[in-house]
């Protein structure tokens, strides 16, 4: 007799062996006689059904709800004034001897000059010697084509090759070892003949039928060449057509290509080879810039309509009519200085504190008195109180001796406002009418002007607020005629009545780049006859655009967003908004070469800048109660959840009656309700939970299902071989226990296995009792 072991010692060595030999063990019962349950097929099957119950009514409240989004964007899209997406047609024309057009409403454009300097946006409209110009469409109804289409041309003045193609592929970063030719033949642009080649990537590499298409164009113009290589996307080559257009405007100056300097093939080798690679890198920087914000422009309108429907209450119309004496050191300087103007602003928190531009908002008799002194001067030749203040600052005719016009007034100015006691200038027999507009319907101009020239407050009314201006950082001859800023051209004001005032979200200019979008709140529009004050009907109009860069303002560390935004007349104070809605800016200057108010030059002030404004007179900008409420309200709407959105337009109308917009939402919403159109709202995440947990249930009984048929198979196979009795489904048989190696067909019982394993050599033979064990020990033989 071997060795006495314990069960639990001869279990643990059976155990070991079973895994060293490959083998396990599998319980047959009477059921596994038969090929299948019903059961478990049932089980499934309703798994199945209620997995489709359960898309079905995912997909149907997805359907209602984009059916009551498109109805929502509809109703919206008729209140607000969107301007955007105008055909801008742009020529950029490099002094190497080409140009080109294009829409810059369609195409973001940048260019590399031969110094490697990048241009970008309006940049582009100054010639240059642009040598590598891409362009990238701006916009697209389908967002997976334009990112990935690109339209790269590079001029080589002096080209001495022998493959243009090979050059073309060099010039756009695209390697022809991956690539095969689909097509070759000649084209004509405006009587201009290019070889054309289009090739795609030989195997697909995202998914099946996705092959990159890339066309290439070479065309010569005496010495030099042109290349141009179009990046298709995901369109067919054959079908796109979106650079036709700008293929056609090319042309070639050709005076200009004959009298470029000859290089060399050494020098030319030197020139481009070694620098193509950080030239497409930088080219790339521009167009992922765009990438992203062309990805944002796909839904641009709904951006815009959002940032429309949730802050244009917050935006509001500022009107500023003051007049005033003036005196210095106590002395009548002049009377009836009468301004007026009219611009917009944004409220920032529920107690009605507004941030609006300082030239917006300001009556400063300082400003008044240096204006009027440089004024009286260049217009009307008299130098009497310029020669008082001139003399009251110390400024003498040596100080302007051997400067120029332009540069002896900006030192006059800067001289003025920096010498010049505040103190001792006052304003006297003055009326500030400070007024907003905040409801859509304006004051009465002319009584506005009336009321401030008789000096009386203008009457306040339900839809005009009298505002009084609680701090400002502002000059009004600063910038550019003082010889750069030294302030910043924004302001403070408070709402004198009211509560409970919508609001929007201040940002930060960190939250932007070159490239990205932005979107301004404001009331732009011409003077009315009176050629002071606007007087259309205060309806807020936004515009979009892109931010072009991000600069210093000239003389100062203080930021300005350089944008192609329009900032109109009116405008000035208006909220620059990012796509997140937040405020990173003030609009504040056009500069229109043309005078037509076309806004050619368009910038920003900084939100910082107000910022500062806020915190040294311990103002905080919150979200107040009325703008929670209308969010919230406005995300139910466009969620078609029209039951929800009325009961928070409601509160909205309770905290806040001139609200511009609640009231028609409130009515659009009852219009849906009684159409039918009201999507209940529910838990999502139940649904979730439900389909997650149906799934794994049918998981769970396909598994059932694959080790029902294995046990099934052994069966069989045990039946055949004898070592499995053969049993009924549903018969009363204790199960049995077999060994199985996957792949084999050999089914043996487990205790002759374990008779097998004891009984080979080295294997003890006999358990004893243990301290653990419960029963006496079996013998094992």
């Amino acid at each position: 007799m071997g060795t006495v072991v314990s069960k639990k010692e001869a279990q643990h060595v059976i155990k070991q062996n079973m895994k060293a030999d490959g083998v396990k063990k599998v319980r047959i019962k009477s059921h596994h006689a038969k090929p299948y349950r019903k059961r478990h097929y049932a089980v499934l099957v309703l798994a199945i059904i209620g997995a489709v119950i359960l898309l079905g009514s995912l997909i149907t409240y997805r359907d209602a709800l984009m059916r009551g989004i498109g109805s929502s964007k509809q109703f919206i899209s008729s209140l607000f004034t969107i301007s955007s997406g105008a055909s801008r047609m742009v020529t950029i024309a490099s002094s190497e001897g080409i140009s080109l057009g294009y829409d810059q409403a369609a195409f973001y454009a940048s260019a590399l000059d031969t110094d490697s300097k990048l241009y970008v946006g309006d940049e582009l409209t100054q010639s240059h010697a642009y040598r590598v110009i891409r362009l990238t469409p701006a916009t697209s109804v389908d967002i997976t084509t334009a990112p990935s289409a690109a339209f790269t041309a590079t001029i080589h003045p002096v080209f001495e090759g022998s493959d243009a193609t090979a050059q073309a592929f060099a010039d756009a970063g695209l390697s022809s070892s991956g690539l095969k030719l689909v097509n070759a033949d000649t084209v004509s642009f405006s009587n201009r003949e290019y070889s054309r080649s289009t090739y795609e990537l030989a195997d697909a590499v995202v998914t099946q039928g996705l092959k990159p298409q890339y066309t290439v164009y070479t065309t010569m113009e005496k010495s030099s060449l042109l290349t141009i290589v179009v990046a298709h996307g995901t369109i067919d080559a054959s079908t796109d057509t979106r650079f036709d257009a700008i293929l056609e405007s090319i042309a070639f100056d050709v005076a200009s290509v004959a009298g470029l300097q000859t290089l060399n093939n050494q020098d030319i080798a030197a020139s481009y080879a070694g620098s193509t690679t950080s030239l497409l890198q930088l080219l790339d920087f521009a167009t992922n810039t765009q990438v992203a914000a062309a990805a944002a422009e796909t839904v641009d309108v709904s951006a815009s309509e959002r940032i429309a429907a949730l802050y244009s209450s917050a935006t509001v119309k500022v009107y500023n009519v003051y007049c005033m004496d003036v005196t210095i050191d106590s002395v009548l300087a002049f009377r009836d200085y009468c301004q007026a103007g009219a611009g917009s602003g944004f409220i920032v928190n529920a107690e009605g504190y507004i941030g609006t531009n300082g030239h917006v908002a300001t009556a400063s008799p300082v400003d008044a008195i240096i204006k009027q002194a440089i004024y009286a001067l260049f217009l009307k030749g008299d130098a009497t109180l310029f020669n008082y203040l001139a003399d009251k600052v110390g400024l003498t005719e040596s100080d302007l001796a051997g400067k120029s016009s332009d540069d002896a007034l900006k030192l006059v100015i800067d001289t003025f406002y920096t010498k010049l006691d505040d103190s001792s200038v006052k304003a006297t027999n003055s009326m500030q009418n400070l007024v907003v507009s905040v409801t859509s319907t304006p004051p009465d101009v002319t009584q506005l002007i009336e009321d401030t020239n008789d000096r009386k407050a203008y009457t306040e009314d339900d839809n005009v607020v009298p505002a009084k201006l609680i701090d400002s950082n502002y000059k009004e001859l600063d910038g550019p005629v003082r010889g750069g800023f030294t302030a910043s051209d924004v302001a403070l004001i408070k709402l004198q009545s009211g509560s409970n005032y919508p609001t929007v979200k201040l940002g930060s200019i960190d939250n932007i780049e070159q490239g990205s979008s932005l979107s301004i709140l404001g009331y732009p529009g011409n003077a009315s006859d009176n050629s002071i004050v606007g007087s259309e009907t205060a309806n807020a109009t936004l515009t979009n655009g892109k931010v072009s860069s991000i600069k210093n303002a000239n003389g100062s560390d203080l930021k300005v967003i350089e944008t192609d935004t329009t900032i109109g007349h009116g405008n000035s104070g208006g909220p620059a908004m990012n796509d997140n809605g937040q405020v990173v800016g003030v609009a504040t200057y056009s500069v229109d070469a043309s005078g037509a108010g076309d806004g050619t030059y368009n910038y920003i002030r900084d939100i910082a800048d107000f910022e500062a404004l806020l915190d040294s007179n311990g103002v905080k900008a919150e979200t107040s109660e009325t703008q929670t409420a209308w969010e919230m309200g406005m995300d139910k709407y466009y969620n078609s959840h029209y039951k929800s959105a009325l009961k928070y337009f409601e509160t909205v109308a309770d905290l806040y009656p001139n609200h511009t917009k609640v009231d028609k939402f409130i009515a659009s919403a009852q219009t849906h309700i009684d159409n039918g159109d009201d999507v209940s709202e529910f838990p999502m995440w139940t649904v979730w939970v439900g389909l997650g947990a149906v799934l794994l249930i049918m998981g769970g009984v396909v598994i059932l299902i694959v080790r029902h048929s294995h046990h099934h198979a052994t069966y069989k196979a045990g039946v055949a071989q004898g070592t499995i009795q053969p049993m009924q489904p549903g018969m009363q048989a204790p199960h049995q226990e077999v060994v199985v190696a996957p792949g084999q067909p050999v089914v043996q019982p487990m205790a002759h296995y374990q008779q097998q394993q004891l009984a080979s050599p080295g294997v003890p033979q006999q358990p004893v009792a243990g301290a653990n064990d419960q029963q006496p020990p079996t013998q094992y033989s």
